[in-house]
């Protein structure tokens, strides 16, 4: 059974299930094939929940022994991780500094900086969301695609479950549609550091938004994310 969603361009992604208050928001993990030329291999940007099967797929798409690189993109996602840091060697392991300080038990071999360079980064751009130093994002751009990668700085939900959670999320500003969330802004402490960091986003020319939580935004819709970002 094929679990990963094909998007073209050796991009993939898997969207579990994840509810908070029993209001759905999903959980995103985003999968990139890398070019021999990049090293080979697979970068793994916030693993779903790991399973034999979602392995076994994974291992399907790349000859044996080729390197998995697990990127773990802000401090905020760090469900799912101990099976997969128990498979994947520190080496090829990438979390933000503030990550590292709130489990300083997990083995993780690199730091996401904004000077950071890795072999895959001859695929992708990515830029430190500074000012909101309790989620710590890091923003990706898969060149090749022309995806980029976000986690919580931005919702696309649908709006559909309970009561209770479609008041939480109506109350963080966040219920429905394209959004960045009332307790996102609330994290973030230093607005023209943050203002910053999303002029740096906004200077990638992204055709396609895959989220943490939420639709994947594409088309006409992707001026609704522009204009969110350039007005946080």
């Amino acid at each position: 059974m094929t679990t990963l969603n094909d998007l073209g361009n050796g991009l993939y992604e898997r969207n579990d299930h994840a509810s908070l208050l029993g209001m759905h928001i999903g959980h995103r993990m985003t999968v990139v094939v890398l070019p021999a030329q990049s090293g080979g291999g697979l970068w793994i940007h916030s693993p779903v929940a790991w399973t034999q099967e979602l392995w076994d797929e994974l291992e399907a798409l790349v000859p044996e022994g080729a390197p998995k690189h697990l990127v773990i993109p802000s401090r905020t996602h760090d469900l799912h991780l101990k099976q997969w840091m128990e498979r994947i060697p520190a080496d090829t392991t990438y979390a933000p500094d503030a990550l590292q300080k709130a489990h300083k038990d997990w083995a993780v071999g690199h730091t996401l900086t904004e000077e950071f360079r890795a072999s895959w980064s001859n695929e992708f751009e990515h830029t430190l969301l500074d000012g909101a130093p309790r989620v710590s994002e890091v923003a990706f751009f898969h060149k090749p695609s022309k995806t980029l990668v976000l986690v919580d700085s931005v919702f696309n939900l649908s709006g559909e479950g309970t009561f209770l959670g479609k008041l939480f999320l109506k109350l963080d500003r966040s219920y429905k549609g394209i959004a960045m969330s009332l307790l996102f802004r609330m994290m973030t402490k230093d607005k023209a550091a943050m203002g910053k960091s999303l002029q740096r986003v906004l200077a990638w020319d992204f055709e396609r938004v895959v989220l943490g939580h939420g639709k994947t935004v594409e088309g006409a819709d992707l001026a609704e994310v522009r204009e969110l970002l350039a007005n946080p």
